[in-house]
């Protein structure tokens, strides 16, 4: 697993399930994830660098040019522990609501 394991257990942020569920995206790495919900995801990120982020990585996946994993990875190197947390969540609700499921997504922002 890259080095994304040794990365998220030193973070504080997310829990286990947000664990669980962005190890399961990295493990997938569908090549078919569509990211269109880029309002939604502005709204769970609070840091401009890290909409900034989101915003070059919904087009970089949109386009074939990288992978979610790869994102994934990436983003664990290149921020701190709370902004990664956030990314992070925010990837899990696209991922949930690319997989069909609204009411996972829902609960996610509750």
């Amino acid at each position: 697993q890259i080095l994304l394991d040794h990365q998220l257990e030193t973070d504080q942020g997310p829990s286990s399930a947000m664990l669980a569920l962005t190890q399961y995206l990295v493990q997938t790495d569908s090549e078919e994830l569509r990211l269109y919900s880029l309002e939604l995801l502005k709204r769970v990120l609070r840091s401009p660098t890290a909409q900034a982020h989101v915003a070059s990585s919904v087009r970089n996946i949109t386009t074939g040019a990288l992978t979610a994993g790869q994102l994934l990875a990436s983003t664990a190197l290149m921020y701190s522990p709370s902004e990664r947390s956030n990314i992070y969540f925010a990837y899990l609700l696209l991922a949930m609501s690319v997989q069909g499921n609204p009411e996972a997504k829902a609960a996610l922002l509750q």
